[in-house]
């Protein structure tokens, strides 16, 4: 929708209420990376944002929110586009193609938010750490369902797929735990080199199989064709 057909103020409204939580998020990201969570306040943040303490707690009702915010950065409505993204694409092989770059994509975005998770999750609270997991959670098992249908389909070779779908997971989260040694590779071209990795890693072992049956058909045609020749019965 386009901002002259809006029915009226409440999307703007929501616009800038999001707006104001990704400037938030982004804050208190780099102040808890400078200070710890501990010495960082709702003070600091306040003043970072131009805000007074109590309009800031519009946005938020403990510190700790803060790190919810940041949750909400990396995995928040993620595993659903995942899936719509997989719906509009046809074969496992390009389904997790698909789904694997639109991950890595969000993780790159939000390498501060998932260093940072890295850093303080012992200061979520519990029942939003389990919301993170199973949301983690939820990822895996989708690429790991994915990998399985590629493989009843003959797509892709045996492999345990729910080690691929964790190790797809982790690397998602390479740019922000290696970017110090990965430099300018962070981003596009690192993303394309991940999945292919994965795509190569999946489907080598078919090829393989399947070059080493074409070249038995061919070396047992030449075998028919020079027997036929040679005349023996």
């Amino acid at each position: 929708m386009t901002a002259g057909n809006q029915p009226s103020g409440i999307s703007r409204t929501r616009q800038k209420t999001l707006e104001r939580r990704r400037q938030l998020v982004a804050l208190s990201t780099r102040g808890i990376f400078e200070q710890g969570y501990d010495k960082f306040s709702v003070n600091d943040l306040a003043a970072a944002a131009g805000l007074s303490v109590g309009g800031l707690y519009r946005y938020i009702s403990t510190k700790s929110d803060l790190l919810v915010m940041a949750c909400e950065d990396i995995y928040g409505g993620l595993y659903e586009a995942l899936v719509q993204a997989a719906r509009e694409s046809s074969g496992s092989e390009t389904q997790l193609r698909t789904a694997f770059s639109l991950y890595l994509a969000s993780c790159e975005a939000a390498k501060d938010q998932v260093l940072l998770l890295y850093r303080e999750y012992q200061h979520l609270p519990r029942a939003e750490q389990g919301r993170y997991k199973d949301r983690e959670a939820r990822i895996a098992d989708f690429f790991s369902e994915v990998i399985t249908a590629g493989q009843r389909s003959g797509e892709f070779a045996e492999a345990d797929a729910k080690t691929v779908a964790q190790d797809m997971v982790l690397l998602g989260h390479l740019p922000a735990l290696k970017s110090w040694t990965l430099g300018e590779r962070v981003g596009q071209r690192l993303a394309s080199e991940q999945v292919e990795f994965v795509i190569a890693g999946l489907t080598l072992s078919r090829k393989k199989k399947k070059a080493v049956r074409t070249r038995l058909t061919r070396v047992g045609a030449a075998s028919r064709i020079a027997t036929a020749s040679e005349g023996t019965p």
